[in-house]
């Protein structure tokens, strides 16, 4: 855990200090090792509310994009007094789980229940590589922008997580990308981490086990992080020549990469093609070609 009562204030881990949990009231003990992310662990290794699960870099890093008061925070059922600590909680009580290990679906569906007003947001670098898109929809201002989506892994978790009764949001990220302000994307050194709140989340829509198909929308995360912290659904991006060519941009304009000395290197990687641009007699926004569309 990140947090623990200490002479009655929330506070973080450090060296040498005791406090309480927050939740069940045991004695915890401040964990600041060398080579581990500092956290409280609970002195007689219990684990007090069983949806709790260890933290990756990835779970914290998705945690630290909230406000500090928002991350861990305790919800009470005031007609039975269960009790669960959410990983992020708004100040309007909407509830983000943010998911890196197998969960079964009674739980899912548990927790579901519990917070009601809830999304979640699951690891699934995964399964990049694992699936294709097509064309899902017109280019209309009114339709919402989404991708048809044909699954070719053996993971299960679209299947799984496609019974979810509140929106699931996948991060596939395997590969650090920085879009500079002309909208072009360049890939980074392995060694980089792309931060979250400038990753492209995937919303699943509808998935069919039975033909492995189904339907998934592009997400800037950014854009769901501010719905959560206002306390409401992140909603779908419309599907406008706008959005449609920033989108394009940020997703598949892979012009090039960054070496290890911040240089650089145009070239576009095998695979991606760039968009199919034409000059409009107004200097408006550039035409764009409606076959040539990812979605």
């Amino acid at each position: 855990m990140r947090f623990a009562i200490v002479n009655g204030v929330r506070s973080e881990p450090n060296p040498g200090i005791r406090g309480k949990c927050g939740l069940c009231g045991d004695e915890m003990i401040s964990k600041c090792g060398q080579f581990v992310r500092w956290h409280w662990s609970h002195k007689a290794r219990l684990t007090c509310d069983p949806w709790h699960e260890s933290e990756t870099d990835w779970h914290r890093r998705w945690k630290d994009a909230f406000p500090l008061e928002c991350q861990e925070v305790t919800q009470v059922d005031v007609r039975t007094q269960e009790k669960h600590i959410a990983d992020i909680k708004s100040h309007n009580g909407f509830v983000v789980e943010i998911q890196h290990s197998s969960i079964s679906t009674e739980e899912a569906r548990s927790r579901e229940n519990f917070y009601k007003n809830m999304i979640w947001i699951v690891d699934a670098r995964h399964l990049h590589g694992w699936f294709t898109l097509g064309i899902a929809s017109s280019l209309a201002s009114c339709a919402s922008m989404k991708y048809h989506i044909e699954w070719w892994g053996q993971s299960k978790l679209l299947e799984k997580w496609s019974e979810s009764t509140v929106p699931v949001y996948f991060d596939t990220l395997n590969y650090a990308t920085e879009v500079d302000y002309d909208g072009r994307q360049w890939f980074l050194p392995s060694s980089a981490v792309v931060p979250v709140e400038k990753r492209v989340l995937w919303r699943l829509l509808d998935f069919d086990a039975g033909n492995r198909t189904g339907f998934i929308a592009p997400m800037k995360s950014a854009t769901v992080i501010e719905a959560v912290i206002e306390g409401k659904f992140p909603p779908l991006h419309k599907c406008n020549e706008d959005e449609a060519w920033r989108f394009r941009g940020d997703m598949s304009e892979l012009v090039g990469h960054i070496d290890e000395h911040g240089t650089k290197v145009p070239s576009v990687p095998s695979g991606f093609e760039l968009p199919a641009t034409h000059p409009q007699p107004d200097n408006s926004h550039p035409l764009i070609d409606h076959d040539d569309l990812p979605f």
